[in-house]
């Protein structure tokens, strides 16, 4: 009922157009980045905020996108 609409419209809709709408004030890699580490940030903040625990399979997926972010950055600064 009205919870799946208050998801759908602040989870996500909201989200998204407010995401969009911060695109025009951030560089290109800047938005990469952003976009790239918004899963693992994602579990962070609900591990912070609504007390959600998550084991070693959601921290090595955390991980990894960490990583995944890192790397070509890293590469870059090598050259």
């Amino acid at each position: 009922g009205f919870d799946l609409l208050f998801i759908l419209i602040f989870g996500t809709v909201l989200a998204f157009v407010l995401f969009n709408a911060g695109l025009v004030h951030i560089t290109a890699e800047e938005a990469t980045i952003t976009a790239a580490i918004e899963p693992g940030g994602s579990v962070i903040m609900s591990a912070l905020f609504f007390g959600t625990v998550f084991g070693v399979v959601q921290a090595f997926g955390v991980l990894l996108v960490l990583v995944a972010t890192i790397m070509p950055l890293w590469k870059l600064g090598r050259k």
